[in-house]
């Protein structure tokens, strides 16, 4: 009969792309991202595009990542862990891929399954307590809360436009980041460098 569950298990995703990782730890690295619809959360400041564009079933997922080079893939939102990943996850470590999660840290991680975790907290009271890296959003005046959370890394981000705003770069909030950092050494500064590179 075969793995029924494989072929009909399906995911709402807003979009599948090979790009460099643009934040975090993993600046620069070559990966795909798997970027899924929807959120629990509903941030104004939110700058990115988490709207639904298909329903895939996991052969079809596993077969748009084989068109990259990069066996490293990204999942991320929106919310991924809104989503029973569990098949997905299965299926993409049998196919040997490196799997990093990025998630607002409001649900439980499964254990043993990610090889990389960066979360970045949108409420006062993430249920996770520790992970890779931990990224914090900053604006001008604002001073970054490790929320318990301990983490290999700690970095800080600054706060850009929301989406469709033309300005991608709030340019206060990025200088007042990196003056932050140089005098609180615990913390370091990613900026999502794909915005600066205008790449996806």
């Amino acid at each position: 009969m075969g793995n029924t569950n494989k072929q009909s298990r399906a995911y709402p995703v807003n979009d599948i792309f090979s790009s460099i990782q643009g934040e975090g730890f993993w600046t620069g690295l070559p990966v795909t991202f798997i970027r899924f619809a929807g959120c629990n959360l509903a941030c104004d400041f939110c700058d990115t595009d988490y709207s639904m564009k298909e329903m895939l079933i996991i052969d079809e997922i596993l077969g748009r990542l084989e068109s990259w080079p990069a066996r490293t893939v990204v999942l991320t939102g929106g919310e991924p862990l809104i989503h029973p990943l569990k098949p997905l996850l299965k299926s993409l470590q049998s196919a040997h891929f490196r799997i990093h999660l990025e998630t607002n840290g409001t649900f439980p991680i499964p254990e043993n399954i990610f090889d990389w975790v960066a979360v970045s907290p949108k409420t006062d009271k993430p249920v996770i307590r520790e992970c890779n890296e931990l990224r914090v959003l900053l604006k001008k005046g604002d001073i970054p809360r490790d929320f318990g959370i301990r983490a290999d890394h700690y970095f800080v981000s600054p706060v850009n436009p929301p989406l469709n705003n033309p300005q991608k770069i709030d340019h206060e909030n990025l200088r007042y980041c990196l003056d932050y950092v140089l005098h609180h050494p615990k913390w370091r500064l990613s900026v999502q460098l794909h915005k600066y590179l205008d790449i996806p």
